[in-house]
Formats: C-alpha cells, structure tokens, sequence
C-alpha cells in the first residue's frame, strides 16, 4: 500500500438516514448552480420518490 500524497486531505463516507439541512442544501444548491450554469434554465422543483410497503 502507498502512503496518499495528501496526507492532510481526508474524505469521509457518511452513510445516513438522517441528513442534516446544512448538506442537504450545500448539495440542492450545487446541483442547482450547474443546472443553471450549463442549462440556462432556473425552473427547479421538488421531487419524491417513495416506496411503501403494501
């Protein structure tokens, strides 16, 4: 194994059925400035998808 050549960078998988608002918003907004960026268009909704169980 090698030593990473960032030794001070680290990144962290967080698996969780409880997000907090901060990184839901850090990615909503994210995805909403390339849309824009690449799209022009700014017509953003909300979407669910649900599974529930008869």
């Amino acid at each position: 194994m090698t030593a990473s050549p960032h030794p001070e960078l680290r990144t962290d998988l967080v698996v969780t059925d409880a997000p907090i608002p901060a990184d839901i918003a850090v990615i909503s907004d994210a995805l909403d400035r390339f849309n824009m960026e690449n799209t022009g268009v700014a017509d953003r909704k909300p979407l669910a998808v649900l599974v529930r169980d008869p």
